[in-house]
């Protein structure tokens, strides 16, 4: 019989049976193995991974597929190979991840592109740039995190916080400097003052005459009044209303913007810039609202009356009212025999030859008193019923007592035997006043009259000598010159600043000012210094406070205060303001050009 093995399989030669070779099976082993077989007559079992579980039917090695090496093929490619046997060498940028089958990059965080070789684009960030950005106010964002990165002037998660005042550009971390409310520049920290102000740190206020923005506009306030640096209104002087402050306030009103009524009574006229009352004779008090007090009339209260036996005067007019029983412009003269009582016009009924009382037109006198109106009192050493008894009372500065014969002591003394006198500050009978004297003033012990020291004057010692008066009782005269007040009590001058001598009749020397003159100017350029403040008035071409700041172009004459007018791009002298012409120009403002 004839063999039928194939592939090389070998026939039995008894039987006729097939020995199949390494990857065949079958009778005649005409069969390949089946997938996961292989070997002899396919009787072994791959075991491959990763794939269909394949592998060579004669040998059994694995045939791996894309992207794993092995001889299982259980292990994935090395790091930076992929594909079919791992022999392709990964693109990958920037710590991306390769595919280990495909070598398709799996991109970090933040980055792009086919081999993630490209940052997320502006505004996005983060996985696959799947993120948006969420910085505002020209922030970007940081491809990887998204975290913002802010423009000068902002912060905050999002750059949506501007910087906190007082601070300014990048991360505010900057400490702004303006002054007096000025508004710092988030970015650039450049000041942007507020009205009233100038100076990069806004820390110059508007020169005098000027205020707003800039210190652009000029103020219009008049008498003495003060403009708001700010908004430019007139803060009037008491006494003075209207925009500008040109009216004086009306009668009855006063004080500032005249918007306080005045309250002075019985014809009182107020002061338009205090409301104090000026009175009229007679009268006294914050509002003229009291007569003058017993004793005193006219104006302001400062005559005396000078009507006798207690007397009142007419408060205005200083005439005197007499009590009963006494008569004349004064009240010193008694009635006369006969008469009495009020106004003297009561007449006595008194038997002829006794006495009628004054006051009371009673016949006789009482103890103590005597003569035809019971006027007198006893004469010294007398006392009692019609003065007919002795005094006992011997010691110096020792009365007796008209009516009882009592003795007593004279004012400004006591003890037993009246040789005491009333103690500093005490004065009167019994020594039971207090002094009243002001400013060292000594009193004197019987009457409390003031003695005052030099330099006062006054009841109470409590005035000071008016300019110009000094010493005891204010009687020696000073000659200060130049508006210089005097000491009131050694009548000394006291000079004024910028003024020096005796009698202030000096300037200070050349480069000294102030008070006495101990301060040295400080002008360069031989500018002139104001004696009394020290200010530099400077001469021609210079300004600044010292007077040694060249004039700015443009600007020339005394503190530059004068504006250059060459055409043509003439240039100024700064002294003169004379024209320097530039090249074809000619004429006293360069006006001129050659033909």
């Amino acid at each position: 019989m004839k063999c039928v093995c194939e592939n090389n399989a070998r026939c039995d030669p008894v039987s006729g049976r097939c020995s199949c070779s390494p990857g065949w099976t079958g009778h005649n082993c005409g069969k390949a193995c089946d997938s996961g077989h292989w070997g002899a007559d396919c009787a072994e079992t791959c075991s491959c991974r990763n794939g269909d579980g394949g592998c060579d039917a004669v040998t059994g090695q694995c045939i791996c597929e894309a992207g794993f090496t092995g001889n299982r093929c259980d292990e994935k490619c090395p790091a930076g190979m992929f594909g079919l046997g791992c022999l392709h060498r990964c693109q990958c940028e920037n710590r991306a991840l390769c595919d280990h089958v495909s070598g398709a990059c799996t991109c970090q965080v933040g980055w792009t592109g086919t081999f993630c070789e490209k940052p997320c684009p502006q505004g996005f960030y983060g996985l696959d740039c799947q993120k948006k950005c969420l910085c505002l106010n020209g922030g970007s964002c940081d491809h990887i995190t998204g975290i913002c990165s802010c423009p000068s002037g902002w912060i905050g998660p999002s750059c949506n916080l501007t910087c906190p005042a007082g601070f300014h550009g990048k991360r505010c971390n900057q400490t702004c400097v303006c002054l007096n409310g000025g508004i710092c520049h988030l970015a650039s920290g450049e000041c942007v003052c507020t009205p009233g102000w100038i100076g990069p740190k806004c820390a110059d206020e508007c020169p005098a005459g000027f205020y707003g923005a800039d210190c652009q506009q000029r103020c219009l306030c008049q008498n003495g009044a003060t403009c708001n640096k700010t908004d430019g209104k007139c803060l009037c002087e008491s006494g003075w209303t209207g925009t500008a402050c040109e009216l004086e306030c009306a009668a009855g009103r006063f004080g500032v913007d005249c918007q306080q009524m005045c309250d002075c009574e019985n014809g009182g006229q107020c002061n338009i810039k205090t409301g104090r009352c000026r009175c009229t004779s007679g009268w006294t008090g914050d509002r003229c609202e009291e007569a003058c007090k017993s004793g005193l009339f006219g104006v302001g209260c400062k005559e005396r009356c000078r009507c006798a036996h207690g007397a009142s005067c007419h408060h205005v007019t200083g005439d005197c009212q007499c009590p009963p029983g006494w008569r004349g412009k004064l009240c010193d003269k008694v009635c006369l025999p006969g008469m009495f009582g009020e106004r003297c016009m009561q007449r006595c009924s008194c038997a002829q030859g006794t006495s009628c009382h004054h006051v009371s037109g009673e016949c006789g006198c009482p103890p103590g008193f005597t003569g035809n109106g019971c006027e007198q009192t006893c004469i010294p050493g007398t006392f009692g019923l019609n003065c007919n008894q002795v005094c006992q009372c011997s010691e110096t500065n020792q009365f007796c007592h008209p009516v009882s014969g009592l003795c007593y002591c004279a004012p400004g003394f006591l003890g037993a035997k009246c040789d005491q006198i009333c103690e500093d500050g005490r004065y009167g009978p019994s020594c039971e006043r207090e002094c009243q004297c002001q400013n060292g003033g000594k009193c004197a012990p019987s009457t409390g009259v003031c003695e005052c020291p030099a330099g006062f004057i006054g009841p109470r010692c409590n005035i000071t000598c008016p300019a110009g008066r000094y010493g005891v009782n204010c009687s020696q005269v000073a000659l200060c010159g130049h508006g210089a007040q005097n000491d009131p009590i050694i009548g000394r001058c006291v000079c004024a600043p910028g003024r020096r001598g005796e009698g202030c009749n000096q300037g200070c020397p050349s480069g000294w000012f102030g008070a006495e003159c101990n301060q040295r100017c400080n002008c360069s350029n031989q500018g002139l210094c104001d004696p009394a403040t020290g200010n530099c008035t400077c001469g021609l071409g210079w300004t600044g406070d010292r007077c040694d700041k060249e004039c700015p172009a443009g600007r020339f004459g005394a503190n530059c205060q004068l504006k250059c007018r060459c055409h043509n791009n003439g240039s100024c002298d700064r002294v003169m303001g004379t024209c320097r012409c530039g090249p074809g120009y000619y004429g006293h403002l360069c006006e001129h050009g050659v033909n």
